[in-house]
């Protein structure tokens, strides 16, 4: 995929290069679904997204961000996941998680990244080589910390 399909939260849809900054921090690579290079990012995320960037003050790698009802089927991700473009039953207004990689940080950052996360009340998943974050708490789940 050289462009990738950016869809704003109006549904105005534009293609954008693979190293276009769509929101601070982050390139369009990054958040488009891996399987369509669809973005469609929910506001809540656009803006909470960098201000945990900004507050940790180190690079943050996405591994997965944005995924489309039929790349979400395709690799068993959850029906009900905060990375759908489209969730009916959140309604949210698009991807409302990321999967950051971890798998180079020593614990003692991954603990000091989950406080960090949890203080700015992100849902926060644990993963060996990632850690989830979501805000599914902004469309009425609780704030959770959970394993994978």
């Amino acid at each position: 995929m050289s462009d990738l399909k950016w869809i704003d939260y109006n549904g105005v849809a534009a293609f954008v290069p693979r190293d276009f900054q769509v929101i601070p921090y982050f390139k369009a690579y990054e958040l488009a679904c891996q399987g369509t290079g669809v973005i469609k990012l929910d506001p809540v995320l656009q803006w909470e997204l960098p201000r945990l960037r900004r507050r940790w003050d180190k690079p943050l790698v996405v591994n997965s961000g944005c995924r489309t009802p039929e790349h979400n089927d395709k690799i068993g991700g959850h029906p009900n996941s905060f990375h759908l473009t489209e969730n009916p039953k959140y309604n949210t207004r698009g991807c409302a998680a990321v999967d950051i990689s971890w798998r180079t940080w020593d614990q003692a950052t991954r603990d000091e990244f989950v406080a960090l996360a949890k203080e700015m009340v992100w849902n926060v998943g644990i993963a060996d080589t990632f850690v989830h974050i979501d805000r599914g708490q902004d469309y009425g789940k609780p704030v959770l910390t959970f394993n994978y």
